[in-house]
């Protein structure tokens, strides 16, 4: 178990997540054509200590209402940081992710994202992607823009 006496700049740079996010979703067909496009709410707060961050997702998609809980946390001897996001149909996906002053990204075995900030930091503008029968297809384009503090 590492343990970190107290948050680094590595754990500040999450900072420019924090937030509320209101967030636009337009999934994609397998060739990249627009689809249905559905609202949710994202929101990264810190955990008490400033070591997690931890990102809660409120999502209606089509029918289904998704619920998801992600913890972002920073790896302590590499560049980036490790995501484990859990959802309300049971699934746990684990993240490796790099953010820089203007890109987050974050690849798991099944699906990866690559996003873009604006220059102010206030809209984030992504592309997911999934991984179905050893090639990436398109899979969803977000924006995500942000609304309030958390």
């Amino acid at each position: 178990m590492s343990h970190v006496s107290a948050p680094t700049e590595k754990h500040r740079r999450l900072d420019v997540l924090r937030g509320v996010w209101r967030t636009e979703i337009t999934m994609l067909d397998a060739s990249g054509r627009p689809g249905e496009t559905s609202i949710a709410t994202d929101t990264y707060r810190w955990m008490e200590g400033g070591f997690f961050l931890l990102h809660e997702v409120d999502a209606l998609m089509g029918d289904d209402h998704v619920v998801a809980l992600e913890i972002i946390r920073a790896v302590p001897a590499g560049p980036g940081y490790l995501t484990n996001s859990f959802d309300n149909s049971g699934t746990a996906t684990d993240y490796a992710a790099e953010l820089d002053d203007r890109t987050w990204t974050m690849v798991s075995r099944s699906d990866r994202f690559a996003g873009t900030f604006s220059p102010d930091h206030r809209v984030l503008t992504g592309h997911w992607e999934r991984l179905e029968d050893g090639a990436w297809i398109p899979w969803m384009n977000v924006t995500l823009v942000r609304t309030g503090d958390a």
